[in-house]
């Protein structure tokens, strides 16, 4: 085995002829620390053991660690951006619920810490779609009554960016349809005519468009920009108001959402700037098939 993890992990460094300790360092972006000390600064963790990073490096669970980095790629959508919440319904955390197809969902896991999003009224719950996302990878599904949100939920400081994967139901075209915010604020909905940013200028023509996109809102405290698929397609205004925490598909003013979140994220700065972004977008691409600009 010890050969074949380090073969694993010279591939997934881009390097040739290192130990698995020097491999483990150069994808880490570290150096001098020991293998499984190097793996946990990779994955954001702190103590974990070698079958358990390498799962979590790979998106996978059960696995020994050759078994995860045979499978992982050089970039994990979770470990390689400055995240302070992910929430991924292909994710390892959201796999260790066990949930079946249809299942409703009472708690989504967050990637990176333990501000997991949750929603105890069965009436309100999504349903999770194993197959339902995009490249049919896990999704969950919203009816424009569900909402998921955080019980204890912390004030979002500005600036932030919420990042997000996901496809309008096919009833909900030409609606008011919440997709992330608060109790009283919209940070990334849909309008009647196209999708807005808090209030900055609607993106006109994209209002009864079901296919997945990469949503991506950032706000600096007095200014708004909307890219959808890596494209710039709205600025403008924002509210004033700080976010009082993250709520998905529902809880403001601009009604519940209907369709479907494969991905939900937040960043404390502008995430496009983060040295992990490219790696993202080219996540995205590939386990999505959504072409990012």
């Amino acid at each position: 085995m010890a050969a074949e993890l380090q073969a694993s992990l010279n591939r997934l460094a881009g390097t040739t002829g290192l130990d698995a300790q020097g491999a483990a360092n150069v994808w880490a972006g570290t150096t001098g620390l020991d293998l499984l000390g190097a793996l946990n600064v990779k994955a954001g963790t702190v103590g974990v053991g070698l079958n358990r990073v390498c799962n979590l490096l790979a998106g996978t669970t059960g696995l020994d660690a050759q078994g995860a980095l045979s499978l992982a790629t050089s970039f994990g959508p979770v470990t390689s951006v400055g995240w302070t919440a992910a929430y991924w319904a292909g994710g390892p955390e959201f796999a260790a619920l066990g949930l079946a197809d249809g299942a409703a969902v009472s708690s989504w896991p967050d990637e990176k810490a333990t501000n997991n999003l949750a929603q105890a009224t069965g009436t309100k719950q999504p349903a999770y779609r194993a197959t339902g996302g995009a490249n049919s990878k896990p999704a969950l599904q919203f009816d424009g009554n569900d909402l998921i949100s955080l019980n204890a939920a912390p004030t979002v400081t500005h600036p932030f960016t919420v990042v997000v994967i996901a496809k309008l139901g096919a009833t909900s075209a030409g609606q008011k349809e919440l997709l992330v915010g608060d109790s009283s604020n919209g940070a990334l909905y849909q309008a009647s005519t196209g999708w807005r940013m808090y209030n900055g200028t609607v993106l006109a023509g994209g209002a009864s468009d079901t296919n997945w996109h990469l949503f991506v809102a950032y706000f600096n405290g007095a200014s708004s920009v909307l890219e959808i698929d890596g494209a710039s397609n709205a600025s403008g205004n924002a509210e004033t108001n700080n976010m009082a925490g993250v709520y998905v598909c529902g809880g403001g003013t601009t009604g519940t959402w209907d369709g479907y979140v494969a991905f939900a994220a937040t960043h404390d700065s502008d995430a496009r700037a983060d040295g992990g972004w490219a790696g993202f977008e080219t996540w995205v691409g590939t386990e999505y098939g959504i072409t990012v600009a």
